[in-house]
This record gives C-alpha cells, structure tokens and sequence, in this order.
C-alpha cells in the first residue's frame, strides 16, 4: 500500500503550530507585518523534513504575491442575477465594497465541479481557487469536504454565514441569529404577548441551530409564564391543518416562524378561516430564499444581506494582509421589521 501523502495540515501539527502559520513558512511570506520566530520556522521546517511534504508548486507561486483577485463561490446552483434572489444583495454588498476598498477584480466561480451537478471547489484534487488571493464563499448545503480540504491548505477565505468544520476553525461573517431571535421575543412581549411559540425544522444547519438557541434564550430571559413552546417540522409539507390548529389550543398567541415553515401557516390559515393578526400573530425569523415564500406585510427579523457581502471582502483582506491572524467571526445584528402580522394586546378594544 502506497504511503499517504503528507497535506501542509499534517506540517502544521508535527510543528505545533497553526496551518496558516505553516503556509507563511513554506511560501516565504514572513516579512514587516507577518512575523514568525526564527524557532517556530525552523520546526515548520523539520516537520517538513521528516514527513517529506512537498507544496504545490502552482500554489506557492501565486501565494508568493497577491494578484488582487478576489474569488466569489456559491454553493447554490443559480446564480442571483435578480433583484428578488436571497443573495443579490451579498453580490451587491461584495462587488461595491471591493470596488471602494482598491484595485481588486472579482472572479465568479460557478461551474458545477461533479457528474450530478453539485459545485465543488476542488476538481481531480486540484483547487480550483487557486488563480485568486483569497476567496468568498457561500450558499447552503456546502460541500464538507471541500473546506475542510480549504482549511487543511490554508488557503484564505471567509464564509458568508456561521459555519463549523471538522478540519478546524475558518473565518466567517454572518448574521446573529441569536441576538436577533432575542429582539423578536423582545418585540412580541412588548406587544402583550406572553406565550410565544416557534415554529422551526426545515433546514437543520448552524444557522438553523443558532435561531433555535436565540428563542429559547430570550425566552428564558423573559421569563415565558409557561412551557416554552416549540414546534419541529422536517418539511413544509409536514406541516398540516390539524398541526397549526393543535399548536393555537395550546395557548400561543404568536408564533415566530423559519421563513417556508412560515408561509405554510400563512396559507393554511387561510384555509381555516383563520385571520392574521386578529386569531393569532406571525413572524418571520428571516427573510425567504425564494421569494414566493414572501408574505406580505409580515413581521420579520432583518438580515443585513448587502452589510455582510461588504464586511466579508473587509474581513478577506484582513487575512490577506496578515496572514498569521486567527480565524475571524464577526456577526451582524439583526433588527425587526414591523408589520401587520402582529397584534398589540396592550391595546384596549
């Protein structure tokens, strides 16, 4: 059986030192603001020596200067050419902040990588980000294999959403969920509302995770007079008449919503008879990736779609500049809404 050949991540651990850390070593990037101890290079150095790691050559060339090319990648198979597309704001945000903060081209890599048509950043093991400084990604479903690989190699870039991978920690900017679900729960108890649920379950990712701690959170700051309601539901579809009318007999005036999960209870309403705000309030703890889940007028929580897409190319260039930093996180807040979906209960009749 053939020996498996040494990744700059096995360099890295050999050396006890970080993989970016490693990467400034091997491609000769040391200098006035990247500053690595004659020690510490000199164990990148042996860990190179004794596990026989050979770089990329392609890589170290290009990683030697900046070519100031920023790559852009999506996981999602359409680009967002229209104004009504999720992401066309992050382009937005991520075209004009690279055109103000200097000479910087971006590159769109959007070709599908595999036979089904999945995009894939590395094809026949070669990164196909690699014409670029540094690269931005997003979209749902990422593609686990492909970062971690990224973070192994320690090529620069930033995630445009809360992500883990088991390779290590990377940088991403993304929305607070958390903090954001708080001023949901924070908006409605202003409103009267004192039994709160929410609705949640069709997409299970950090994000998704994130959302569900920021309610549960918020409500026990609040202190909720009863059992925090909580609502899962795989799919949309699996969300049914009975499932919305058994919910409102237990007592929630409000439900807070994922964004699909929040247009079935719209529509289902509607085939109940059931009039929003009046009967009950909804909330939409997002905004809809497609926007026929758009409900008119309807309380939501605001992501900053256009503010992320500039703070990750702000955030991009930080690591290239420095390539010794530590993965950075920044969150965005995220604010409410108003709309005609909720009710205010301290109103008299």
């Amino acid at each position: 059986m053939s020996k498996k050949k040494a990744r700059l991540k096995d360099v890295a651990q050999l050396a006890g030192v970080s993989t970016t850390t490693a990467s400034v070593v091997l491609n000769g990037r040391i200098g006035d603001n990247t500053r690595v101890g004659p020690e510490t290079q000199e164990r990148v150095w042996n860990a190179v020596k004794a596990l026989g790691y050979v770089p990329n050559p392609l890589a170290r060339s290009l990683q030697r200067g900046r070519n100031n090319i920023l790559a852009v990648f999506t996981y999602e198979l359409l680009f967002p050419a229209e104004h009504s597309n999720f992401y066309y704001p992050i382009f937005l945000g991520i075209e004009e902040e690279a055109a103000r903060l200097g000479d910087n081209d971006l590159l769109l890599i959007t070709s599908a990588g595999d036979t089904k048509g999945r995009r894939k950043i590395f094809r026949n093991g070669t990164n196909r980000l690699m014409v670029a400084d540094g690269a931005i990604l997003l979209g749902l479903n990422e593609d686990k294999e492909d970062v971690n690989q990224l973070i192994e190699d320690g090529y620069p870039f930033v995630y445009i959403g809360r992500r883990q991978f088991s390779a290590g920690d990377s940088s991403y900017v993304a929305p607070d969920y958390i903090s954001g679900m708080g001023n949901l729960v924070q908006y409605l108890k202003q409103q009267g509302h004192t039994h709160i649920g929410y609705v949640h379950g069709v997409q299970r990712n950090e994000p998704a995770e994130d959302r569900l701690t920021g309610y549960l959170q918020a409500q026990a700051e609040f202190a909720a007079p009863a059992p925090v309601p909580t609502f899962h539901f795989s799919t949309r579809d699996a969300l049914t008449d009975v499932d919305l009318e058994q919910m409102l007999e237990t007592g929630v005036t409000a439900l807070i919503a994922e964004a699909e999960l929040g247009k079935q209870i719209y529509v289902i309403s509607q085939k109940l008879n059931l009039h929003i705000p009046e009967d009950f309030s909804l909330v939409i703890a997002g905004e809809p990736l497609d926007i026929k889940d758009a409900i008119p007028g309807c309380t939501s929580l605001r992501i900053p779609l256009r503010e992320l897409g500039e703070l990750a190319v702000r955030v991009l260039l930080q690591l290239l500049e420095d390539p010794t930093l530590e993965p950075i996180h920044e969150l965005v807040d995220c604010g409410v809404i108003p709309g005609s979906t909720v009710r205010n209960l301290t109103e008299s009749d």
